[in-house]
């Protein structure tokens, strides 16, 4: 009797416990993982080029999905790599503020320059465009204002190349 008796308690606190399993999880909401965010649009490397009076300039840009961002332009050796940070203001739109250090044909850190971009990416997410605001300063923080340029500047994204070709 004992043995049947025990039996009877197990059946009884497996049924108890799948009937509280099945009622929890169908009242649960799953939290959504972190891959299920979105990734901004502006996340990945870019060529771009833009207006530098008096010609076009030329700089690859990298935003990383933490909000930072490095820049190098056709610049060097007179100033170093641009790293900065990355803030989204609209749906498509974002801004980007970099700073880099400004060399004379020495080699020589004379400066420190700031660029401050308001981006713009297209529908298909595959090309950008703005105005960008680049600004140069003393080694003791006072601005240099024949050197301050603005103008517009656009770019593609870079992407995988499906196969080598010579």
């Amino acid at each position: 009797m004992a043995k049947r008796a025990m039996h009877i308690l197990g059946v009884a606190m497996a049924s108890a416990i799948v009937s509280c399993s099945i009622h929890d999880g169908a009242g649960a909401q799953e939290r959504p993982s972190i891959s299920a965010k979105a990734t901004p649009a502006i996340v990945g490397t870019w060529r771009v080029t833009f207006t530098r009076p008096p010609s076009r300039g030329y700089a690859l840009v990298t935003f990383t999905s933490d909000g930072t961002s490095v820049r190098t332009t056709d610049r060097s050796p007179v100033m170093s790599p641009s790293h900065g940070a990355w803030v989204q203001t609209g749906e498509r739109e974002f801004q980007a503020t970099w700073h880099a250090f400004k060399f004379d044909a020495g080699g020589k850190h004379i400066g420190n320059q700031r660029a401050v971009f308001r981006v713009a990416i297209s529908a298909d997410g595959n090309s950008l465009s703005g105005v960008g605001v680049g600004t140069t300063y003393t080694l003791e923080g006072q601005l240099i204002d024949a050197e301050t340029a603005e103008g517009p500047f656009e770019g593609t994204r870079i992407s995988i190349v499906e196969h080598y070709t010579k």
